[in-house]
């Protein structure tokens, strides 16, 4: 378990991912990391956008297919809505496409089936730092 101290020092993650599984898999994958924990977690973007403002997010991991908003939307508002708040999208697509797409709307980073896409692409593994 961890101190006080280091939970004060963990990044906050909120996650967007609309199957129940994928979001169990996530979670679990996420506060494996030391200095990561999952704050808060939406099935939707309606959900994620009602919820954001106050979840005291450091960093937001949005699924790419989500059933009422597309990602590059849901995008958008965030970075309207709360600007200085980092996003990173994660896809099972590699298509080019998706990537330009992703970056074009802001995304910091896009993570694709074990490729991370980002601006100044330093290929980092720890992309959620």
């Amino acid at each position: 378990m961890y101190s006080r101290k280091e939970m004060a020092m963990r990044a906050n993650i909120y996650l967007i991912e609309d199957h129940p599984l994928m979001q169990k898999m996530l979670r679990e994958f996420l506060e494996r990391v030391a200095d990561l924990q999952v704050c808060s977690m939406a099935a939707s973007a309606q959900e994620a956008l009602a919820q954001l403002p106050t979840a005291g997010a450091d960093l937001v991991l949005i699924d790419i297919s989500l059933p009422d908003m597309s990602s590059i939307d849901l995008l958008a508002k965030l970075q309207a809505t709360l600007p200085t708040l980092p996003c990173l999208i994660l896809s099972g697509h590699q298509e080019a496409v998706y990537v330009q797409r992703s970056l074009a709307g802001r995304s910091q980073r896009l993570c694709c089936q074990g490729q991370s896409y980002g601006a100044g692409d330093d290929h980092s593994a720890g992309a959620c730092r």
